[in-house]
C-alpha cells in the first residue's frame, strides 16, 4: 500500500477527502479499478447497498421515480403509464435491480420503501457517500450508531406525520373511507421529506421473500387435492379488452373505440381494471404472471385457485412435459373462445330490435316507416326477446333498417314519442349501433381464427414470446 500511495503525489489524507466527496456509485467503481484501490477503500456490504439504492434512482438503471401524493392518495405517473416499463427497484436481499413486477405492493407503496423523490433526505444521501477512512470494525460501529440515531429521528418525524390520523380519530367522518380534507402542513411536508424511502435497505423481492419462508402457509399441494400456489399481489392495470389481460400480444387486431353499451354491460368504461398477481411455478422455478397457469379466474383473497387442477405448472412447463402439446393449445383456445363471447356479441347487436318492434307495432304510425323497418326481418324462432337472425348476409340489411329508424326518431317523430322511446339502454344501442357492429365483426374474426384448426400461431406465441415471464416486460 505504501508503494501504491507513493505513485500518487498526494498524501493519504487528501485522497480520503476526495473519496468522501464521491457518490456511492463512483466509490464502488473506484474500488473495482485495482486491488490497491480496493485495499484502500475496503468497501463493505453497507457500501454496496448504498450503491444499489443510488442506482435505482438513476434514470438509466432504475427508470422512473414515481411520486405518491399522501394527501390526495394519487400516484404520478399512474400505473397505466408506459414509463412503468422501465421501473426497477433495488432488492437488498439478492442485491439486484429487478423489474417492479418482482415486488409486491407493500414494497412499492409503503412510505419507507418507496423511491425517494428529489428533495427527500434519502435522495440527497444517494448523492454523496458516507464512507469514512476507519478500520472495518470501527467503521461498522459508526454505521450502527448512525443508523440508531436515524431510527430515533424517524420515530419523531413519524409522530409528526401521524397528525392527520389523530385528527381523524378526534373528528370521525361520516364514512370510514372519506379522506381528511385538510391541506398538508409545513411540518407534515418536512416529516415526509425525512420518512420517504428511509427503510429501502429492508425491501425484498418476492423471490427473496419466498426463500426466507414468507409464504410457508402456501404450498403447491394440500391434503384435499386442491392446489394452493405461492401467489403475491402486484400492480393494477387497465386493459382495453379482456383477452389482453390473459394473452397479451396474441392478436394484432384491436377495436378502435368500444361502444358504450358494450362497456356498460361489462362494468367498465375505459377498459378492464384488473389486479395482477405473480405466482411461483415449482417446475421451472420461475415467477410468472398468474395468467400463465391457465386458470383464468380471479385469485380470491389468498384462498388459492378457484376450481380444481390436477397439477400446478405454468403453460410453458405443460408444453415441454406434455406428450401432445396440441392438447395444451386446444385448452387455451377453449378458454379464449369463452372470453371472446361470440354469443354475447350477437345478443348486444340484436338487443334493440325488441324495442323497435314493440314501438312500431304497439303505436300506429305511418305505414311507410313501419314497412321500411320491420317488413322482411327474419327473427329467431327460439328467441323470446325478438332477436333477429344475425349472420354475414343479414347484417347489411339490418344496419340499413336501424339507420332508417334512427333517422325517423331524431328527425321525423314528435318530441313526445322520441322522449318516451329513445332512453336508457336503448338510446345507447341506437346511437352506437355501428360501433356494436364493428365490435361484433372483430370478435367474429378472432373467433373464426380459433376455429380454423391451424393453431400453430398460438404455439409459436407461447414458445417464442414467453409472454408471461415477468422480466420480458410484456405485462407493462
Amino acid at each position: 500500500m505504501a508503494q501504491f500511495l507513493a505513485t500518487i503525489p498526494l498524501p493519504a489524507e487528501v485522497l480520503h477527502l476526495i473519496m468522501r466527496e464521491l457518490d456511492p456509485i463512483a466509490l464502488i467503481a473506484l474500488s473495482q479499478t485495482s486491488r490497491e484501490w480496493r485495499a484502500l477503500i475496503r468497501p463493505n456490504r453497507h457500501d454496496f447497498e448504498q450503491r444499489l439504492l443510488a442506482l435505482e434512482l438513476h434514470p438509466h438503471h432504475g427508470g422512473l421515480v414515481p411520486y405518491w401524493d399522501d394527501h390526495k392518495q394519487r400516484l404520478a405517473p399512474s400505473w397505466d403509464s408506459p414509463e412503468w416499463k422501465t421501473a426497477k427497484y433495488a432488492c437488498c436481499g439478492c442485491m439486484k435491480l429487478r423489474t417492479h413486477m418482482m415486488f409486491d405492493n407493500h414494497a412499492i407503496l409503503r412510505r419507507r420503501w418507496r423511491k425517494p423523490y428529489a428533495g427527500c433526505v434519502e435522495f440527497d444521501k444517494a448523492l454523496r457517500t458516507d464512507w469514512e477512512p476507519f478500520e472495518p470494525a470501527l467503521r461498522w460501529q459508526h454505521i450502527q450508531e448512525r443508523a440508531q440515531k436515524e431510527r430515533q429521528d424517524r420515530q419523531a418525524w413519524a409522530a409528526v406525520a401521524a397528525w392527520r390520523e389523530e385528527y381523524r380519530l378526534a373528528n370521525p367522518p361520516e364514512h370510514n373511507f372519506i379522506a381528511v380534507d385538510l391541506p398538508p402542513t409545513d411540518q407534515e411536508k418536512e416529516a415526509l421529506r425525512h420518512l420517504v424511502g428511509a427503510n429501502r435497505q429492508r425491501r425484498r423481492c418476492v423471490e427473496c421473500q419466498r426463500k426466507a419462508g414468507r409464504w410457508k402457509h402456501q404450498d403447491a399441494s394440500s391434503a384435499d387435492g386442491k392446489v394452493k400456489p405461492i401467489v403475491a399481489k402486484s400492480r393494477s392495470k387497465t386493459f382495453k379488452v379482456v383477452w389482453e389481460r390473459w394473452v397479451p400480444g396474441l392478436f394484432d387486431e384491436h377495436p378502435g373505440v368500444f361502444p358504450l353499451y358494450w362497456r356498460s354491460l361489462n362494468n367498465y368504461r375505459n377498459g378492464i381494471y384488473a389486479s395482477l398477481y405473480v405466482a411461483w411455478c415449482p417446475r421451472c422455478e420461475t415467477w410468472k404472471e398468474y395468467a400463465a397457469f391457465r386458470d383464468w379466474h380471479p385469485y380470491n383473497n389468498g384462498e388459492g385457485l378457484t376450481g380444481e387442477r390436477r397439477e400446478f405448472a405454468c403453460v410453458q412447463c405443460a408444453l415441454e412435459e406434455q406428450a401432445e402439446p396440441r392438447r395444451v393449445v386446444e385448452e387455451l383456445c377453449d378458454q379464449l373462445r369463452h372470453l371472446l363471447d361470440l354469443e354475447g356479441a350477437e345478443h348486444r347487436l340484436g338487443f334493440g330490435w325488441r324495442f323497435i318492434s314493440q314501438d312500431l307495432q304497439a303505436h300506429p304510425r305511418d305505414r311507410g316507416i313501419r314497412a321500411e323497418v320491420l317488413e322482411g326481418v327474419r327473427f329467431r324462432a327460439d328467441s323470446a326477446s325478438q332477436s333477429p337472425v344475425i349472420n354475414e348476409s343479414t347484417l347489411p340489411d339490418l344496419r340499413r333498417r336501424v339507420v332508417r329508424y334512427r333517422q325517423y326518431m331524431y328527425n321525423e317523430a314528435d318530441k313526445e314519442t322520441r322522449d318516451r322511446q329513445v332512453m336508457s339502454w336503448f338510446k345507447m344501442w341506437l346511437d352506437e349501433y355501428e360501433l356494436l357492429e364493428d365490435a361484433y365483426f372483430l370478435v367474429k374474426r378472432l373467433h373464426d381464427k380459433l376455429r380454423t384448426g391451424h393453431l400453430n400461431f398460438i404455439l409459436d406465441y407461447l414458445k417464442t414470446q414467453d409472454p408471461y415471464r415477468l422480466q420480458s416486460g410484456v405485462w407493462w
